[in-house]
């Protein structure tokens, strides 16, 4: 079957979209379906066209045209679009976010109408999804919705209950790293939080409960893995609360970099203050068997199994946190045991092959056995 899969941004760029899509293309490819990827140009220099493992990516500057209100960019950017579905005439489009690039695939529909997939990957709880917002079109013209959480899918269908009927939920699934887990570490114990840094991560609540941990944690490090806006205030945070020598700051790391640094720590903390859709970090915590103190909240529900793969507190609560990280420091088996837990959930419900094989089923249902 020939997908014309569109995401928000695309290899170099790294997030948990394109993660996602790095893993699941080629494996989708291996099970016999073709592929053109459509994407916004991100911070990288690149051609319009690229490839990337014998898929050619096409790459756009949707937003910008939009806010420049550019009508002759616009225009040509519908002809590239119109043009892309004429000549690789895709039996499915799946559609993986609703940013500006949605007015371009709607405008475009009829120059090679097809079956449409949504996948939801954000947290649309608040979101508009009025018949005339951009979101509420592309939701009502899907053909099909999928969620990768049942609480992200609950939330949109709270939206369009008539979708419910040509709904799902496919969860994540990550191919597991080669890397072999190692013991957790308590002597002493390292802490790790990973992600952007902007507010809505909650990095600020981990570094509040990190500074409240009991005097008996005074040799406890924490990792905070990542880059944002929010970094100077929390570098500031740090050393406020007196804690700025035990906390590293890394910015960003390589892709092949993280499961090595995920291995180091004996916990993985996920404040998160928004409902995350699934929170990717927290299945490849479990993958390298790492227990996860995290947010109870949306998809973090899904992806930790809370007393088993590791613990769920309430929103911004710093004391829950830091009783939540000192129990498991205080009770090594228990923290082995809970990333034990993880790595073999890991491996069976959250594989790249169930996760691949749910897709390809559900492009046969959607898109039809022709292709």
């Amino acid at each position: 079957m020939k997908v014309l899969y569109w995401t928000t941004l695309c290899w170099p760029d790294v997030g948990g979209m394109e993660v996602l899509a790095m893993q699941t293309l080629p494996a989708l490819r291996a099970q016999g379906h073709e592929f053109a990827v459509v994407a916004s140009h991100g911070i990288h220099s690149l051609p319009d066209v690229t490839e990337q493992d014998g898929i050619p990516i096409h790459r756009f500057r949707f937003r910008e045209a939009l806010m420049a209100n550019d009508i002759k960019a616009i225009f040509a950017i519908q002809r590239r679009i119109a043009a892309l579905k004429a000549s690789f005439a895709p039996d499915l489009v799946h559609f993986n976010f609703s940013d500006a690039a949605g007015y371009f695939h709607l405008r475009t529909q009829k120059s090679h109408p097809v079956p449409t997939l949504f996948t939801l990957h954000s947290d649309f709880a608040d979101a508009d999804s009025g018949p005339r917002t951009m979101f509420g079109q592309c939701l009502r013209d899907a053909n099909w919705i999928s969620a990768v959480s049942q609480s992200t899918l609950d939330d949109v269908l709270k939206m369009v209950p008539e979708q419910a009927p040509y709904s799902s939920v496919i969860l994540n699934g990550l191919k597991m790293p080669v890397l072999t887990p190692a013991p957790l570490p308590f002597e002493p114990a390292h802490l790790l939080c990973m992600g952007r840094l902007v507010p809505e991560k909650g990095f600020d609540v981990a570094l509040h409960a990190f500074a409240a941990l009991d005097a008996r944690f005074a040799d406890v490090r924490l990792s905070i893995v990542g880059d944002g806006p929010s970094r100077p205030m929390l570098e500031e945070l740090a050393a406020s609360l007196g804690i700025g020598e035990r906390v590293t700051f890394t910015g960003w790391v390589q892709r092949e970099e993280v499961a090595a640094l995920i291995n180091s720590a004996t916990i993985v903390v996920i404040p998160s203050r928004n409902r995350e859709p699934f929170a990717l970090v927290a299945l490849e915590a479990a993958q390298m068997g790492r227990p996860v103190v995290a947010t109870r909240r949306g998809g973090l529900q899904e992806s930790v199994a809370d007393g088993k793969s590791g613990l769920l507190v309430e929103n911004e609560n710093v004391g829950a946190f830091a009783r939540a990280i000192e129990f498991l420091l205080e009770h090594p088996e228990r923290a082995q045991a809970m990333g034990q837990f993880g790595y073999t959930r890991a491996k069976d419900t959250f594989s790249l092959e169930r996760c691949a094989t749910a897709y390809s089923e559900l492009y046969q249902r959607v898109g039809g056995e022709e292709g």
